[in-house]
């Protein structure tokens, strides 16, 4: 096409030349590296699979503990938000030699039963797994 275009005069021999020293030598040569290059290709893509697969156990393993953690929590702030008011309510019915410890110190008192409850209800989801 570009001998057409440049007429019978022409200089472009160099031009076949090269298209038949590129058939001969480089692409034989081009086809070894692209073979090459699939087996490295499909080692990085096996090991970019297992990466991911190792994350995503990782983030379930994650949420896994942070509900854990949300449930104890609220299993112990639901106690401690339940035992604060009887125990001031408490407080008033006794008289001031016969005090207990959950009317003496309610909040204190209702904490300690909230740690207790959040630790048992963690206790139970571990024996229950």
């Amino acid at each position: 096409m570009i001998k057409e275009k440049t007429g019978g005069n022409n200089q472009l021999d160099f031009l076949e030349k090269f298209s038949e020293l590129a058939n001969k030598k480089y692409l034989p040569q081009i086809t070894k590296d692209i073979e090459n290059m699939q087996l490295g290709l499909q080692l990085l893509e096996d090991t970019i699979n297992a990466t991911r697969s190792r994350i995503e156990v990782e983030k379930s393993e994650r949420e896994r503990n942070f509900q854990e953690l949300v449930a104890v929590a609220g299993a112990g702030i639901a106690t401690v938000s339940l035992l604060k008011d009887p125990a001031k309510e408490c407080q008033d019915k006794f008289i001031k030699g016969n005090v207990h410890l959950l009317c003496e110190y309610p909040f204190s008192a209702s904490l300690m039963v909230g740690i207790i409850v959040g630790f048992v209800v963690w206790w139970l989801r571990k024996r229950l797994r």
